[in-house]
């Protein structure tokens, strides 16, 4: 009992006493105060010089004082003397100090915190939950300057039980910036408990970079840059560089295959058709007109190589009396009209430039005797 240790040396002066020195969360203590008789007395409980709590008593009875704290802590009390008349209380007397504790530590608050802080780079602060806790979480962020001029920016509280997870987006995150996260844990019976972590931001440095995958002239290639100080990666397109191309190359057609104007690329070799080249053919030559008994035959050649290819012209109904020759004939062919002695008229076209002089061997009518035969 405190009680042994104070000396009534002035019944004058209150005295104070405590039922216990020390106590734990949510017992009481009893704070006894006396004093002379018809003096009124109070008991103070302090902060520092300032009186936190008053409790006051009637004279001529000691004063008693059940307190019992919610939080862990010391406590200070005071005796004082009141002015029957005026009420003013006088701190007199010694001081009395009641310890109270906990059942056991305080809980601790649980993180998942990046050890730096880049500038141009996304962050997340996680606060991880506590499980079997119910202490209530409190966290502030703020942001200073060199000069440590703080300003809070972002704050929250939730169950320690709980997780959260703070952002902080690329944009607010500028070289030289100072970031401060603050977490309280506050349960009842318990010490606040404060966690601490201040950030500078910083930029990464990075490496020359390594080429995981070379551009070529169509695809886009990648390189991997590593930062010296942290080890942390990044990665880059290396943007396609695109064909370099020659002059255009030109490959007659021949009669086997067609011509081609190309190019080819320097670096990768492809090689890119510009326009192709086919045959170039004459106009044809008619070897044999069509009657009712055969078809007819238009033969071009090619100007290039000398290939040929032959259109045919199909069967007549019956022998005809007109015949049109086709648009696309220059020349007549000797014999190009055997069978076709019921010709009396052939239609010429303005593409034909010569008849061959047995054009018409073979027929009922040579070329001596047309008589009858129209030209147009």
């Amino acid at each position: 009992m405190l009680s042994d240790i104070f000396l009534i040396t002035d019944i004058d002066e209150p005295f104070l006493t405590a039922s216990a020195a020390s106590i734990k969360v949510r017992e009481t203590v009893e704070l006894t105060a006396e004093a002379a008789a018809g003096q009124p007395v109070s008991i103070c409980r302090m902060e520092g010089e300032t009186i936190a709590e008053q409790k006051d008593g009637d004279a001529d009875e000691a004063l008693v004082w059940a307190f019992s704290p919610e939080t862990a802590g010391s406590y200070v009390f005071r005796p004082a003397a009141r002015d029957a008349s005026t009420g003013e209380v006088t701190l007199m007397g010694d001081p009395v100090t009641v310890e109270v504790t906990t059942d056991g530590p305080s809980p601790q608050p649980e993180t998942d915190l990046p050890e730096a802080l880049y500038a141009g780079e996304d962050a997340t602060l996680i606060l991880l939950p506590v499980e079997g806790s119910e202490a209530l979480r409190k966290w502030q962020l703020f942001r200073g300057d060199e000069e440590e001029n703080w300003q809070e920016i972002q704050s929250g509280s939730a169950a320690l039980l709980s997780r959260e997870e703070i952002p902080l987006a690329a944009e607010e995150l500028q070289e030289g910036d100072r970031f401060r996260l603050v977490i309280t844990v506050l349960e009842d019976g318990h010490d606040a408990t404060v966690v601490e972590k201040e950030w500078t931001v910083e930029s990464h440095t990075w490496d020359e970079g390594e080429v995981v995958r070379p551009a070529t002239c169509t695809e886009d290639g990648e390189i991997r840059y590593t930062c010296t100080e942290c080890g942390k990666t990044k990665t880059e397109v290396i943007p396609a560089k695109g064909h370099t191309w020659s002059e255009e190359i030109t490959v007659e057609a021949t009669c086997q295959q067609p011509g081609k104007v190309y190019r080819i690329c320097h670096v990768c070799g492809e090689e890119e058709i510009i326009r192709t080249l086919e045959h170039n053919w004459d106009t044809g030559i008619l070897i044999q007109a069509p009657t009712a008994e055969k078809e007819g035959i238009v033969r071009y050649t090619c100007l290039v190589g000398g290939e040929t290819w032959d259109e045919f012209l199909p069967k007549l109904e019956k022998d005809p009396v007109i015949m049109k020759l086709p648009a696309s004939v220059a020349v007549v062919e000797e014999g190009a009209f055997d069978g076709c002695a019921s010709v009396t008229e052939i239609t010429l076209p303005p593409s034909v430039s010569s008849v061959a002089a047995g054009a018409f061997s073979g027929s009922n009518r040579s070329r001596g005797s047309l008589q009858g035969c129209i030209f147009r």
